[in-house]
């Protein structure tokens, strides 16, 4: 779930930059999605991500719905589901605010005491594939034992 820094900061220095040409530049925060490679995905991807990330994913019509909302909207930053809220509106930075300011400050205190609690989790299940993950690289020649 953590936000990509890089795609979010892309997307907030492109948004200043159309301002000069009345262009609105949004980024969506969707997680897993349920697209057609989503199979293909779930088959190749590493045991421990499917862990963190769980193997569910998201409705492609509902992230559509949602995305387009908040582009209507004039969002900067567009949230799919209630956890990505949270990590958006602590990783907010200089975007502006366009949602209801009382559950922008909700998810605020939520993710400032949440996500610490979050990564200290998320820390120890990476820590414990450690083992299974070397042994991977040694299978495929990566590392030499």
């Amino acid at each position: 779930l953590p936000i990509t820094i890089p795609n979010e900061g892309l997307a907030d220095t492109l948004r200043n930059e159309c301002l000069l040409y009345g262009t609105g530049v949004s980024i969506f925060f969707a997680g897993t999605m349920r697209t057609p490679g989503y199979e293909t995905e779930m088959k190749t991807k590493p045991k421990i991500s499917v862990e963190i990330e769980g193997d569910e994913g998201y409705d492609v019509e509902g992230c559509a719905k949602k995305l387009l909302s908040g582009v209507a909207s004039g969002q900067a930053h567009i949230a799919y589901d209630m956890n990505t809220h949270f990590f958006r509106a602590t990783t907010r930075g200089s975007a502006p605010n366009h949602n209801n300011i009382l559950m922008e400050i909700v998810y605020i205190l939520i993710g400032l005491f949440g996500i610490p609690v979050w990564r200290w989790e998320v820390d120890g299940k990476v820590r414990a594939h450690a083992a299974e993950h070397t042994e991977y690289l040694k299978s495929k020649g990566i590392i030499e034992s």
